[in-house]
């Protein structure tokens, strides 16, 4: 795992366990896949959707998306899609 991977992968950790507790947080990331989220995003979206229901998976994607934004020095706005966000993180990586 890069760099960038492991750097994302810690990122959507920290929001689950902040908005699930530590075990919950835990037992849906092992669900997930973190490294989906760098090679897939959308996959890894809609994973996250089929475990918890669209609503509350759109509020977490956001949540993620800030803390990747915040983490990767992007700055925060609206993104069309889940991968649009983690793209525009990579692309940061690689002007630093």
């Amino acid at each position: 795992m890069g760099d960038f991977e492991k750097t994302l992968s810690e990122s959507l950790h920290r929001v689950l366990i902040e908005l699930f507790g530590a075990t919950a947080g835990a037992a849906v990331e092992t669900r997930l896949d973190p490294n989906l989220a760098s090679s897939d995003p959308e996959a890894y979206a809609s994973n996250l959707q089929s475990l918890v229901g669209a609503n509350p998976a759109d509020v977490i994607i956001r949540r993620m998306e800030d803390a990747i934004c915040v983490k990767f020095g992007v700055a925060k706005r609206r993104w069309q899609s889940f991968s649009e966000c983690i793209e525009a993180a990579r692309r940061q990586t690689q002007n630093i």
